[in-house]
């Protein structure tokens, strides 16, 4: 049966969230590196952001790299932030609930058919030592050690093949 977010009850007891780590998508390496790069807390950007900063995400995410020199990745951060948006990543416990959900929107409709290569893909990966993690995001799931072995992502062609990044 398949729930409303994608997610047959199935994928969700099959995801293993022992072997996921929230320090894969990195909001609080993003924190921290925003403050340490900037000298700004995430709470003192919002403000400037709400403060001085444009009305929408888009412009906001312009402003901060054009006038702050911030780089895409920290701008398109802290604007979502700014927003009220992205915070369900912000620290382990809320990751790890939206995690299964992750996954199990990545393999609904016509990718259903490639959730079996990804559980297999799973379990080889796991077969390479208990350091590796799998790190769900909303459109791939990362393999890691200490820096990233594969990016998985079902992606469908005309032969509906496996895209490795």
């Amino acid at each position: 049966m398949v729930a409303s977010d994608g997610c047959s009850s199935e994928k969700r007891e099959s995801f293993d969230l022992r072997r996921s780590s929230r320090h894969c998508h990195g909001a609080e390496m993003d924190r921290r590196a925003a403050e340490v790069k900037t000298g700004r807390s995430l709470d003192e950007w919002i403000s400037l952001v709400k403060e001085e900063g444009p009305a929408t995400e888009a412009d906001r995410r312009v402003w901060l790299k054009e006038k702050h020199k911030l780089g895409t990745n920290s701008a398109w951060w802290i604007a979502e932030r700014a927003d009220g948006k992205g915070s369900e990543e912000d620290t382990p416990k809320s990751y790890l609930t939206i995690a299964p959900k992750c996954v199990g929107e990545q393999y609904f409709g016509k990718k259903e058919s490639l959730w079996p290569i990804y559980e297999r893909l799973l379990i080889l990966a796991a077969s390479l030592g208990s350091d590796v993690r799998a790190c769900p995001g909303k459109t791939i799931v990362a393999l890691y050690r200490q820096h990233v072995l594969r990016k998985l992502k079902p992606r469908p062609t005309r032969e509906w093949t496996w895209d490795w990044h």
